[in-house]
């Protein structure tokens, strides 16, 4: 007890993130530092938001307007 329980972690060189196993490290690396993969920044664009047909509500979820348009229609939209 009271040992670095730390010891058998990797640290990822860029940020303060540890990994057991060297492929998490590796795909946390690619995905997270290098703008590669599921994290790459989004580029924000009007296109990419979904817009009430009722009032000027926009989302950039459809689950969210699906959520607002029960406001105006007093159910559930599928």
């Amino acid at each position: 007890m009271g040992e670095n329980v730390d010891k058998d972690y990797l640290k990822c060189q860029f940020c303060e993130r540890t990994f057991r196993r060297q492929k998490n490290l590796e795909n946390h690396v690619e995905n997270t530092h290098q703008g590669k993969g599921p994290l790459k920044p989004r580029r924000e664009t009007n296109d990419m938001y979904f817009k009430c047909s009722h009032c000027p509500y926009t989302t950039k979820h459809q689950s969210n307007l699906y959520v607002h348009l029960r406001i105006h229609t007093g159910k559930d939209v599928i």
